[in-house]
């Protein structure tokens, strides 16, 4: 069945969205590759950085600085997969060194990670 397309139901509710899959003809004994592409919108002033966990890792932190960089915002993406949700905290932007710093407690595994999304101010006249 590799390869083949899908028909995916999509419920949204306000904290997100799920998408769900019927595999009926599909014998689940067997290993299967689930492959998935999505899109993400940002801003035109906007720029990114992503980091990837190249291996299996337990209690990871990654904190993002930007003081005195020119940063208006940052968001976060976490692309961690487990029960818990990671904790996700920033500092006010208006602290001489703001920082955004995700933290997750159990096991990540390869392939996952964390991307921040920035915006800068805009620019000075």
């Amino acid at each position: 069945m590799a390869g083949r397309p899908r028909h995916r139901r999509r419920v949204a509710r306000s904290t997100g969205q799920t998408y769900t899959v019927r595999l009926d003809d599909v014998d689940l004994r067997e290993p299967h590759q689930v492959s998935y592409t999505y899109t993400v919108l940002v801003q035109r002033n906007g720029n990114t950085i992503q980091f990837d966990i190249a291996q299996p890792s337990r209690r990871v932190r990654i904190e993002f600085l930007y003081g005195g960089c020119g940063i208006r915002y940052v968001n976060v993406s976490d692309f961690f997969a487990g029960v818990a949700q990671p904790r996700i905290s920033r500092s006010p932007a208006s602290t001489p060194s703001p920082a955004v710093a995700v933290d997750f407690d159990g096991w990540v595994f390869p392939k996952s990670g964390v991307a921040f999304v920035w915006v800068l101010d805009p620019p000075r006249e």
